[in-house]
């Protein structure tokens, strides 16, 4: 499962340290662990690492012994998923011909000029995190690629801030804990073309994406124990239509250039993440998968796009036009963190009960005084 190999090229020049770990393993997670604990182990032998809190057998056992607790999640599960109807790109994935090799992939770049005021001065304006504006950027893109108010989306996050009884969260744990769980983007206050070039339009409905996504049971862990750890549940969830579209934030990444300054010790190289690729019998279960990754260089933060889509529903040509609405979309929302529609929702409010209306109102006069 993992493997470590030191590579010494001579002639006075740096070597490097390989290690090749099976997905099953490690995580993106996983690796912000490792490479600090390398770096301290080499620099300062003697002192010993930070204690591991949970292992990962432990918070695996948990995770199956609490997944009847989740029960009362099901209503829940049950609403976002919806009832069975048409299926989105005309049919769902067919694992027999929709295989990991027909599965196309398209990597694009979100350049700094507009990454940055994206990711700094939306979430800024609208007290939100970066998740919520690249999210709310893909549905409203993906509402106006296929001309649809509603948007079944399988989140994809690291799994490793849920609560479990009596298990401490596996914060320094190597490991795969990646979460899913399905979210529905619906548009409710104007159509997709609307939204997605009306900077008001487009801010109303980041806030909206806002308060669903922390009305979220406990991160989204429950759905995962439902729907495969709990068979009463699973049979349930199971006859509710699937997301067919996924969504995956990892984060940001400090990245080095050409004709930098002398990387520190242990700095990842550029060609150090290798693509997994699932056996062709597997099958996919998603059409189309969006994942993200914002890049810190000395010259500004990027967002990497790497668009992962099953050919035989969806063309390259599809794909392509969805890139060009997900940047209009951005565009929009960062237009709209310079209006009056950015501000606070009832999340931010703690302790008081106001609807949104009630806090635009009270901004807005704010605003007046």
């Amino acid at each position: 499962m993992l493997r470590a190999v030191l590579l010494d090229p001579g002639d006075g020049r740096p070597g490097r340290l390989l290690l090749v770990a099976h997905h099953l393993v490690v995580d993106a997670v996983s690796w912000r662990i490792l490479l600090p604990d390398l770096a301290q182990l080499c620099a300062d032998p003697d002192t010993p690492l930070p204690p591991v809190e949970t292992s990962f057998r432990t918070w695996s056992r948990a995770l199956t012994g609490s997944a009847a607790d989740r029960r009362a999640e099901l209503p829940y599960w049950s609403e976002v998923l919806g009832d069975t109807g048409p299926a989105p790109y005309g049919r769902a994935p067919d694992p027999a011909t929709d295989t990991p090799d027909t599965v196309h992939r398209m990597v694009t770049t979100i350049p700094s000029d507009l990454a940055e005021p994206a990711l700094n001065e939306v979430t800024t304006a609208f007290h939100c995190t970066e998740q919520d504006v690249l999210l709310t950027a893909f549905v409203l893109a993906h509402s106006r690629w296929r001309s649809e108010e509603s948007t079944l989306v399988l989140l994809e996050g690291h799994g490793r801030d849920a609560a479990l009884p009596e298990v401490a969260a596996p914060a320094r744990t190597v490991g795969w804990f990646t979460s899913q769980y399905p979210f529905r983007g619906r548009l409710t206050e104007a159509g997709p073309d609307t939204t997605i070039a009306d900077p008001n339009a487009a801010g109303r409905f980041l806030k909206q994406v806002k308060e669903h996504l922390r009305a979220v049971p406990d991160h989204g862990v429950g759905y995962g124990q439902l729907r495969h750890l709990d068979a009463a549940s699973g049979a349930e969830l199971a006859a509710r239509p699937e997301p067919l579209t996924g969504f995956n934030y990892l984060g940001r990444y400090d990245v080095g250039e050409n004709d930098a300054a002398a990387p520190e010790p242990w700095t990842p190289s550029p060609e150090s993440a290798a693509v997994w690729r699932p056996a062709p019998a597997l099958g996919v279960h998603t059409a189309v998968d969006l994942d993200i990754t914002a890049l810190r260089r000395p010259s500004g933060t990027e967002l990497s796009v790497s668009w992962h889509h099953a050919s035989r529903l969806v063309s390259d040509e599809e794909i392509a036009v969805l890139d060009r609405w997900w940047r209009t979309a951005l565009e929009t929302l960062v237009a709209a963190a310079r209006t009056q529609a950015a501000g606070h929702t009832p999340s931010d409010l703690g302790l008081l009960s106001l609807s949104q209306d009630e806090i635009d109102e009270f901004e807005d006069e704010w605003r007046t005084t």
